[in-house]
């Protein structure tokens, strides 16, 4: 019986220390989950802290001189950066010669579609066409590219334009030198000219960029032309293109025959 029952006390045991074990490890996990929700809100407000810190504000007076000289050389890499490379500025002229020679094929190849052409003259003038579109769109791209760009830039001159002004007004409450004072005004004069620098820039490119598109939708539509030509019946295998030479043949010798019989005619009159 003691042996029995010792060993209905062991396995006991060992069912406790088990459930406790279970037990720890629920506590464990349940923890667990408690500190990474904590550490979850606590990124998250930290993203919406530095969404906070990272709005203008004014500089200290005491730290004016400094952040001018970095500001100014912020200003002349901006300057920089904002300027049409070689491969936009090219598009201006490079677009007023492609007008005028779309202009011309326009009218050729509307000609062209007239004079029902055999299918290999049809794949060449698409050929042709798709080269063009091709062009343009290489011009689009690097437009809409470089008008991207200075989107980001304008956001960071918008960024220094609005503490600077902030930066202004917290000198001026504060009664500072007027000789400092024109040093900050400085600075805003020239963040609003390179403001409207870049506002040029891309209202410029952004005309140009839709003209560019809408030239790449008209010659899309010559390439929807030049393919519905293939695919029309004119070049079904066996559409009649043009008349059987036999008639060709009868239709002149009736027309021999009613001269003949007209000049015989004319001779009885006289």
């Amino acid at each position: 019986m003691n042996r029995i029952a010792s060993r209905h006390v062991l396995k006991t045991t060992r069912l406790m220390r088990t459930t406790n074990h279970h037990k720890i490890i629920r506590l464990l996990i349940f923890l667990l989950i408690i500190v990474s929700n904590f550490a979850f809100a606590q990124q998250n407000k930290v993203v919406f802290s530095n969404d906070t810190i990272n709005k203008p504000k004014a500089i200290a007076v005491v730290d004016v001189i400094q952040e001018f000289g970095k500001v100014n050389e912020e200003l002349n890499l901006m300057e920089l950066k904002v300027k049409p490379p070689e491969n936009i500025l090219k598009i201006d002229s490079l677009y007023l010669e492609f007008k005028g020679l779309y202009n011309q094929e326009k009218k050729r190849v509307t000609e062209f579609i007239s004079a029902n052409p055999n299918r290999q003259k049809i794949d060449t003038k698409s050929k042709k066409w798709l080269g063009y579109k091709n062009i343009l769109s290489g011009w689009e791209a690097n437009m809409n590219q470089y008008i991207e760009k200075n989107f980001q830039n304008l956001k960071t001159i918008e960024f220094e334009e609005e503490t600077w002004k902030l930066t202004y007004k917290n000198a001026q409450a504060e009664g500072v030198p007027v000789d400092l004072l024109l040093t900050i005004e400085k600075i805003n004069t020239r963040i609003k000219t390179l403001k409207k620098t870049i506002s040029i820039h891309n209202n410029r490119y952004l005309r140009l960029g839709a003209r560019t598109n809408s030239r790449i939708s008209d010659i899309d539509a010559v390439l929807n032309n030049l393919e519905d030509l293939k695919k029309s019946e004119v070049y079904d295998l066996f559409y009649l293109r043009h008349n059987p030479i036999w008639k060709s043949f009868s239709s002149t010798e009736k027309e021999k025959e009613r001269k003949k019989v007209f000049q015989i005619k004319r001779r009885r009159a006289f």
